[in-house]
């Protein structure tokens, strides 16, 4: 858990029956606002939040579900801006305070990328995380159209 303390996250509501902390409605105002982890308490399973001009813990238990998506150099990540076409492209850095803060490289230059040889870049308005991936066998596939296994040929 320690390993979270420095990270972004945004301020959430949470049920009060949940572990050693009560919500407060002072935090109502801290609701997706971006504060920073800056403590772990191991005995009430808390996080301590700062926001600028406050502070609040949380529950251990949701932490990660309201942490600020953060990429490094080279993640691969989805930018749009528009908010409704996105593209997958390679996530190059980030320019505070600009309109289109997230700076990407497509990935037909992520070799040139990689060995900081000369590559275009693009910036977007939005960035967001990849969707995790599905998992599913043949089998599942073959119970979900009611086929034989045998007679599945999966192709591209």
């Amino acid at each position: 858990m320690e390993d979270l303390i420095g990270r972004k996250v945004k301020g959430f509501k949470f049920d009060t029956d949940l572990e050693g902390v009560d919500y407060n409605s002072g935090m109502d105002k801290h609701i997706e606002e971006v504060g920073v982890i800056k403590r772990y308490d191991k005995f009430d399973e808390t996080f301590k939040v700062e926001f600028e001009n406050d502070y609040w813990y949380y529950p251990a238990s949701e932490i990660e579900k309201h942490l600020v998506y953060e990429p490094k150099r080279g993640d691969k990540a989805l930018f749009s801006n528009d908010d409704v076409g996105w593209e997958k492209r390679i996530f190059a850095g980030e320019i505070e305070g600009a309109m289109h803060p997230y700076l990407s490289v497509a990935p037909s230059y992520e070799k040139e990328f990689l060995n900081n040889e000369t590559f275009q870049t693009r910036s977007f308005r939005y960035m967001k995380p990849l969707p995790n991936k599905t998992r599913i066998t043949k089998q599942q596939i073959a119970c979900i159209f009611g086929v034989d296994l045998d007679n599945l040929e999966i192709v591209d």
